[in-house]
């Protein structure tokens, strides 16, 4: 969370909290919209309002700071990315899926097969895979937990993961 607001509001760091003002907020977001997109800009915005949300606990005089800011900002609208993949088109993507040596086809089957998000299939690093332990080591996922993926011999997932390293 703090790497995205060191990243999309840098005016904001050194600025005490109590001068970020709502129009601020909306011009902020305005912004970060223009520059980075929609979704990025929603995040970062729900980040600081998370931030500004946990000062007002730990703050010994509740008094001193305002309501948070962002409640006036308008969120972009949120789309569905219209990949949701129907049980009855498993078949038919597992079988590309397997019969494709690019590095697309070996994506679209490791996440079928391990229920990992196509970012995280992206983001593997060869250290993380650990095949003699038949095991995928992800230090940190979306959320920011650590998550073991036991490699199942029994689809030979294994397999699959030796062919995805190799398209990397």
């Amino acid at each position: 969370m703090m790497e995205r607001l060191d990243r999309y509001l840098p005016k904001w760091g050194d600025l005490p909290i109590t001068d970020v003002k709502r129009s601020g907020d909306r011009e902020e977001h305005r912004r970060i919209t223009t520059n980075h997109g929609a979704t990025i800009a929603n995040n970062a915005m729900c980040d600081f309002c998370a931030a500004y949300n946990f000062a007002l606990k730990v703050v010994d005089d509740p008094d001193a700071l305002p309501g948070n800011p962002v409640a006036t900002v308008a969120f972009n609208k949120d789309r569905a990315s219209n990949r949701v993949i129907m049980p009855e088109d498993l078949a038919n993507l597992w079988t590309r899926g397997r019969h494709c040596q690019t590095f697309s086809g070996a994506t679209c089957t490791s996440s079928v097969l391990s229920g990992l998000r196509p970012g995280t299939l992206v983001a593997l690093r060869q250290d993380w895979v650990r095949l003699n332990d038949a095991v995928i080591s992800i230090s940190r996922m979306k959320l920011g937990r650590s998550f073991g993926l036991p490699l199942s011999g029994h689809i030979n997932i294994v397999g699959l993961v030796e062919h995805f390293l190799y398209c990397l």
